[in-house]
């Protein structure tokens, strides 16, 4: 809370921990909480990595636990209704409600939510969750966006983006931002097998989760040839899996093949500057795009490097 306005403090909150670290339970006590201690009815929604995913999750684990949880009654405390596509818990008292959702483009619009909680965000391969839960949050007085994974592969586009904004927003130290973030993960480098990281890296060791089980499980990845040690490092120390794989757009025998070293741009031709980078900001081109005066089109790559610090001054000395 922040002591000032007496408001929630961040409007964003991203979470990323092993598997089996306790994520899970963390979510169900952040809904209940906003259930249970706001006394303004509170609309929240938990989704997963597709509908079907966040229904039985939502109906598994989640009603399951609140069905035995000591000091709630169902019928006197909260509702749980669980027909296909209404599924939903009702909080008696001030009428909040959690149901769980689709990960469509649409998924959220129409309705006013307080709270949205994103699990296994690694699966997105986009951007449109924003879209969906963002604008419904708009005129709540205490919105607060969820975001919890495991580590993905280079395609978990969503999930790599946030991270990167995560990391950048502890960096920052900036008190005025509005992004709480918690990484749990091993150095890129670091030794599958030491249980000196392995302590420093999963959260459950030693409380829900033994060394020798841990053990066991990543023995067990490494012998499936499907699996191996990439999966054991992402599911383990919370890695993402394949960044060094990741497929280039244009193979690269294809483009050297189109190299010509003598080629220029035409003294009276204008040239055009162009700019992109990853949807996870982790590395920028320039390009350049011109006449030659044989009047074919000479294309460029200008520049190519991580992130975008380097840009500006770049562009400056073009």
């Amino acid at each position: 809370i922040n002591p000032a306005t007496g408001k929630l403090a961040y409007r964003n909150v991203m979470v990323t921990i092993p598997r089996q670290g306790g994520k899970s339970t963390l979510m169900l006590v952040v809904m209940l909480t906003r259930c249970v201690g706001w006394a303004e009815r509170q609309r929240i929604v938990y989704t997963a990595q597709d509908g079907r995913s966040a229904s039985e999750k939502f109906e598994e684990d989640y009603v399951e636990t609140l069905r035995n949880t000591r000091g709630l009654t169902e019928g006197r405390d909260f509702e749980a209704r669980l027909g296909n596509g209404k599924e939903r818990i009702l909080w008696l008292k001030n009428r909040s409600l959690i149901r769980p959702s689709a990960t469509t483009p649409r998924s959220g619009h129409g309705k006013t939510l307080d709270l949205a909680v994103i699990d296994e965000a690694f699966a997105h391969t986009d951007l449109r969750l924003d879209q969906s839960f963002g604008p419904p949050m708009l005129t709540r007085p205490a919105p607060q966006l969820w975001v919890t994974s495991t580590a993905g592969t280079w395609q978990s586009l969503y999930f790599n983006s946030k991270r990167q904004a995560g990391r950048e927003a502890v960096e920052e130290g900036n008190p005025n931002n509005s992004f709480a973030y918690f990484e749990w993960s091993a150095d890129d480098d670091a030794d599958l097998w030491d249980r000196d990281v392995w302590r420093r890296t999963h959260p459950a060791l030693g409380h829900t989760i033994t060394e020798e089980a841990l053990e066991a499980e990543s023995r067990k990845m490494l012998a499936d040839p499907e699996l191996g040690e990439a999966e054991a490092r992402r599911a383990y120390l919370n890695q993402t899996r394949g960044l060094k794989e990741m497929p280039a757009e244009i193979p690269p025998a294809l483009w050297m093949a189109a190299c010509d070293a003598h080629s220029s741009i035409a003294p009276e031709s204008e040239a055009a500057l162009a700019i992109d980078m990853t949807p996870n900001r982790a590395r920028l081109a320039l390009c350049v795009a011109g006449w030659r005066p044989d009047g074919n089109a000479h294309l460029g790559l200008l520049d190519e490097r991580p992130d975008s610090t380097w840009l500006i001054e770049r562009l400056d000395e073009i």
